[in-house]
């Protein structure tokens, strides 16, 4: 039986820059001149699907920063944090004059967030440290639901002339975005309502080593950070909360799933309630295998499928309810019936 699955990529759009203020901010003397600043975030290849990290909704970010070596670090997981109109952290640091700096960011904030760093403790000889060490991420803390996001500056340096420049971020995507749309093909009478959309054989953990030239996602291995059997669940989302009509679609929320390469195999699980007015006639439950796809970071997938009468039934595909015309029958003569004119009243 065939199933008419298909992809298709969201546009994705990119974020405006945040507006700094250089007010004073009652430093105490002496420090304005010289401290370390944050300024403009930049958030690229915004994806839409479920609440994404954008430029809108970046409220703080952990910050790693070393002064010449991986072995000088400056901040350690700093936490920076929009306040007014400025980007801020506890404490002061300072630029020393003539050195070199490198920093690394990372959002979201919290438990749930499914990352950790591993920051970089040996000097490369020749400086190529672009982002400051691996990030390591677990699906099975963030379970589809969060962003991740990722961005370096560096080398900085300050030549002790003016005011310095605040380092700036851009920050990338780091996960990729999976969405299913559903087409509702059966008949005008029918109506359809999709349960428990699910990704099978998403990658549970993974790491990306930032220092590299173009840097890809290792997956987990072993029994406990990759598990073949892992499935990630989306709720299902109707127009306008119905069922979805006879050539109308309905959608999936979408979720974080970690890059992967087409040699990557993946399925989508749902189950499909047909219904007739109020009246429930069939429940289908379905596994697909998806086309060999390679899934990149930052960026956000449509899965669409669109259900038919030959494929919504994934044993046996249905039959049509038919009419046939044996014959129309002849009329008949009965008795004859005489009028009786005299009976008149």
């Amino acid at each position: 039986m065939k199933h008419f699955v298909y992809l298709g990529l969201i546009a994705l759009a990119a974020a405006s820059t945040a507006c700094s203020n250089d007010d004073d901010k009652n430093y105490k003397p002496g420090e304005r001149e010289d401290r370390i600043d944050f300024g403009n975030a930049f958030v690229n290849n915004s994806v839409s699907q479920r609440e994404a990290m954008t430029l809108g909704n970046l409220k703080e970010f952990n910050v790693w920063g070393f002064v010449e070596t991986p072995e000088s670090y400056v901040f350690d997981g700093t936490r920076v944090y929009f306040a007014g109109n400025d980007w801020r952290y506890d404490g002061v640091e300072y630029w020393y004059h003539g050195k070199q700096y490198w920093f690394t960011a990372i959002a979201p904030l919290g438990e749930d967030s499914g990352w950790y760093f591993t920051k970089l403790a040996t000097p490369n000889s020749d400086k190529s440290y672009r982002g400051g060490g691996t990030v390591n991420f677990s699906n099975i803390t963030a379970e589809g639901e969060n962003d991740l996001i990722y961005a370096f500056a560096g080398p900085q340096s300050y030549d002790g002339e003016g005011i310095p420049a605040k380092v700036s971020f851009t920050f990338n995507h780091l996960l990729s975005q999976l969405r299913a749309e559903f087409t509702n093909r059966m008949t005008s009478t029918t109506t359809l309502k999709i349960e428990d959309v699910r990704f099978i054989n998403s990658p549970s953990t993974g790491s990306i080593d930032m220092t590299q030239e173009n840097p890809v996602w290792e997956l987990g291995s072993g029994n406990d950070y990759y598990s073949a059997n892992t499935t990630l669940y989306t709720d299902m989302i109707d127009a306008d909360g119905s069922n979805i009509a006879f050539g109308k679609t309905g959608a999936s929320e979408g979720v974080f799933v970690i890059p992967t390469e087409s040699s990557h195999t993946y399925q989508l699980g749902f189950t499909v309630l047909v219904f007739n007015g109020v009246t429930q006639l069939a429940r289908y439950e379905h596994v697909v295998n998806l086309p060999a796809t390679a899934f990149k970071m930052g960026r956000s997938y449509n899965l669409k499928a669109v259900i038919t009468p030959e494929n919504v039934n994934p044993d046996q595909q249905l039959q049509p309810i038919e009419f046939t015309v044996d014959q129309v029958n002849a009329w008949e003569n009965d008795d004859d019936v005489e009028l009786d004119f005299n009976n008149q009243q």
